[in-house]
């Protein structure tokens, strides 16, 4: 289908935010919601509640936040570029974004998934030295693709289905990373108050721990190479199988990148919001910023036990942070912080209870990765014109959601026997 191109400035206001000065306590704890792009980083949809600070009229007036009508596309304009909600509720925004404000002939709902199937088309707009933005004259000349507004209305809502698949499919693999943490704090008991006397060390007394670095932004000879690149932001308790984007070898050569091992665990050192103190487990070779740091494998501890261990530390670490309104962590303090080590034949039968859990995950991995792939495919087949709505579109759809709970009630089922 040929559908028209259109700027967002025609069919949208685009609205930037700002922030109250924080040194005048007047304009702080009112009423107003106030949001920052951090608090779009843990949406379990694409949906915004509520927001967790609020400033007063008197912060609205003396500054150069305004207030968004409910409905709008609250778009992230830097550090990072392409975050997105929808809002429930009239908001405010710092700086960091650029938020849309659909005229008639556009649905919100429609334009969230546009925006989300264009991340980055977005991010490759942006500009900077430091950490790139998109300005509000650049949002506005951006085109989308325009359909009747049924049309749009049909799109979003078969996106919406499928997303809701795929996040169903997310919570079940939840529980089954949560059975894994309870495994543990049975097997090892709290690790803050050591009620089974492990021995204690430091991190850097049994292993490397060595950070990343940012090649030169301004250089794009560095960047959209073959070698994985992970930034803060994609350190979520996880396992890391890809990155968001990629270095070439000039730029791992030509900056302090280093390509860590797979098996070398991330903590998150600074970062916005809930990001620091986060953990993650490379399951690939990969770069990072300079905002990990990288430990790296060792023979004293198995990676699995360790991932674990830090996980159930979040907190902990968290209290290491130092500074002003953005608390940070640093290299010495992640390489001072003290671990439980138990003998090494005790970390290996954790770790093959964790494997039985993970065979268990298997299942519903490979079917997460299948609904994400469908997800995707349709939001970038969605744009192009080249969703069909007949019946055979729609079997699919159903199929993929009977198979969603016949694998949900497999895990359940196995997870009673387990427990």
């Amino acid at each position: 289908m040929n559908w028209p191109d259109i700027k967002l400035g025609e069919c949208c206001e685009v609205v930037s935010g700002g922030t109250p000065s924080r040194g005048v306590n007047e304009y702080w704890h009112g009423t107003i919601p106030w949001i920052t792009p951090k608090d779009l980083t843990a949406l379990p949809d694409k949906f915004l509640p509520t927001a967790p600070e609020f400033i007063t009229e008197e912060g609205l007036k003396n500054s150069s936040a305004t207030m968004l009508p409910t409905g709008s596309v609250l778009l992230s304009s830097r550090a990072p570029i392409g975050h997105l909600a929808i809002n429930l509720v009239p908001v405010c925004t710092n700086q960091g974004f650029k938020n849309l404000v659909p005229k008639s002939n556009l649905n919100p709902d429609y334009l969230y998934y546009c925006l989300k199937a264009n991340k980055r088309q977005l991010q490759d707009i942006g500009v900077g030295a430091t950490f790139k933005e998109i300005s509000k004259t650049k949002v506005e000349a951006f085109k989308i693709p325009l359909p009747p507004l049924e049309t749009q209305k049909k799109i979003a809502l078969v996106l919406d289905k499928a997303d809701r698949i795929r996040q169903k499919r997310k919570q079940a693999l939840k529980r089954l990373d949560d059975l894994i943490q309870s495994v543990f704090l049975d097997m090892f008991g709290d690790p803050v108050t050591n009620p089974m006397g492990w021995e204690k060390v430091r991190l850097d007394e049994v292993t490397s721990i060595q950070t990343g670095s940012t090649p030169s932004r301004t250089n794009p000879d560095y960047y959209s190479g073959s070698m994985p690149w992970v930034k803060t932001t994609e350190i979520r308790g996880n396992e890391i199988f890809e990155a968001e984007e990629s270095i070439t070898e000039a730029g791992l050569r030509e900056s302090n990148c280093k390509l860590f091992p797979r098996d070398t665990i991330l903590v998150a050192m600074y970062g916005q919001g809930i990001t620091r103190g986060r953990t993650g487990i490379l399951k690939i070779p990969a770069c990072t910023n300079q905002a990990c740091a990288a430990i790296l494998p060792c023979v004293a501890i198995l990676p699995q036990f360790l991932f674990t261990y830090l996980k159930n530390q979040y907190e902990e670490i968290r209290r290491l942070g130092r500074g002003g309104n953005q608390p940070n962590l640093n290299l010495n303090m992640i390489k001072k912080f003290t671990i439980l080590l138990p003998p090494i034949e005790i970390q290996e039968n954790f770790v093959n209870q964790a494997a039985i859990i993970k065979k268990i995950l298997e299942k519903g991995t490979i079917s997460d990765r299948k609904s994400t792939n469908f997800f995707n495919s349709l939001l970038q087949r969605a744009f192009k014109g080249e969703l069909s709505f007949n019946n055979n579109y729609i079997d699919q759809l159903l199929a993929c959601d009977s198979e969603n709970k016949t694998i949900s009630s497999e895990i359940g089922t196995k997870l009673c026997r387990l427990i």
